[in-house]
């Protein structure tokens, strides 16, 4: 049997937060280094290969652009509901 924790296997799951964790590792797991790594993928440093998970390394798809949704209140009010049946049977299985 695995021992995984709960965060292991969400991450696990989740390919850009799977590249997070490599790249964490890969700078001996100081988020600044994550930040400022400059192996990126249009750049070789010192010998080193280009990172092909450079775009990724934040934890973000850039490719995925969020749009700024205008719901109409009647929408709104069908959001809201969904999520509180959501919740209402999140708590029913965990009983």
């Amino acid at each position: 049997m695995n021992n995984y924790t709960e965060r292991q296997l969400e991450i696990m799951q989740n390919p850009v937060k799977t590249i997070r964790a490599y790249c964490l590792e890969c700078c001996g797991g100081d988020r600044n280094e994550v930040v400022a790594c400059t192996l990126s993928h249009e750049q070789k440093r010192d010998g080193l290969s280009k990172c092909p998970l450079y775009p990724f390394r934040l934890g973000k798809n850039p490719f995925f652009k969020r749009t700024e949704r205008n719901l109409t209140d009647e929408q709104k009010q069908t959001v809201a509901d969904r999520l509180r049946l959501g919740k209402e049977k999140a708590t029913d299985n965990a009983q």
